[in-house]
This record gives structure tokens, C-alpha cells and sequence, in this order.
């Protein structure tokens, strides 16, 4: 594992326009690499943090191919109880990402503010000096919640 490259692997994304839910997971299941579902679907729910001139925002609509991206993701079905939240920075270079994951304290989304909330939970879980210095010029940009199914092929990868 390469210090730069956390947790490495090779991600395609496809939009299935004009299929439902039900053609794609059919044409998964029936898929010659046999595909079968791992996990049960959970909801997964992401605080996005980007700069003030939304750099990483701008890196992925024009498919930069060296980018990255910050967020707050913890799963649940209630998107304002966040009980195991992690901060996450994904890096992308070309087809290959990796990403980093630090534990932060639970909290609250209550239609507050987020900024000073997760200033205080990123306070708490001491983190390093550079990501700390990093995370002091990004801000909440974005909330969302969605469901995830999660497959994997016969051969395991």
C-alpha cells in the first residue's frame, strides 16, 4: 500500500439513462461474472467539504484526473443522528483512488450551522497538523443522503 494511495482500487461509475432499478440489477445478477449482493442496502449520508471556489467540485465535472475529495459519511437511516462519523479524503489519480479515513466524535445535524460543528468534532479527534491545516480552508458545501446495494463477483474481486 503506497502512502500517497490508501486503500487502493480501480472504480467505473456507469449511468444506466433509461433503465430502472430493476433492468440494472437484473442485468447485474445475470452478468457472466456472477455477481452477488454482500452487504444489505443501507443508506449512506455525506457532508461534502470543498474550498470556497469549489475547486474539487470543478475537478470532477471537468475530469481532472488527478483530484480529490473531502467529506463527513456515516450510514443510517436518520440523516441528522450521526453516530459513527468518518472524515474522509479520497484521492483519484487517473483510474486508480485510494482513500483516507479518520474517526470523529457522534453528533447532531439539527439545521445549526455546520462549519463550527465539525470544526469542534475535528478538534476532538486530534488530528494530524497538515490535514487539520488542509481542513481549516474547505467548508460544508453539500448534505445528501442515499441508498447503496453493495456486489461482489464469484472470484471475489
Amino acid at each position: 500500500m503506497s502512502p500517497l494511495f490508501p486503500n487502493l482500487r480501480c472504480e467505473k461509475k456507469f449511468i444506466a439513462e433509461g433503465h430502472t432499478l430493476a433492468e440494472v440489477l437484473a442485468r447485474v445478477r445475470l452478468h457472466p461474472s456472477a455477481f452477488r449482493e454482500v452487504y444489505p442496502p443501507r443508506t449512506v449520508n455525506n457532508v461534502y467539504l470543498d474550498s470556497p471556489a469549489r475547486r474539487d467540485c470543478h475537478d470532477h465535472i471537468n475530469g481532472a484526473e488527478n483530484r480529490s475529495k473531502t467529506r463527513v459519511r456515516w450510514y443510517g437511516e436518520k440523516p441528522e443522528v450521526v453516530e459513527r462519523p468518518m472524515l474522509e479524503r479520497k484521492l483519484k489519480r487517473g483510474a486508480v483512488s485510494g482513500k483516507e479515513a479518520y474517526g470523529l466524535p457522534p453528533f447532531s445535524v439539527n439545521g445549526g450551522s455546520l462549519r463550527p460543528l465539525l470544526e469542534n468534532k475535528f478538534d476532538a479527534a486530534q488530528l494530524h497538523v497538515l490535514l487539520r491545516a488542509t481542513l481549516k480552508h474547505l467548508e460544508p458545501v453539500l448534505l445528501n443522503s442515499y441508498r447503496r446495494r453493495y456486489f461482489l463477483s464469484r472470484d471475489g474481486h
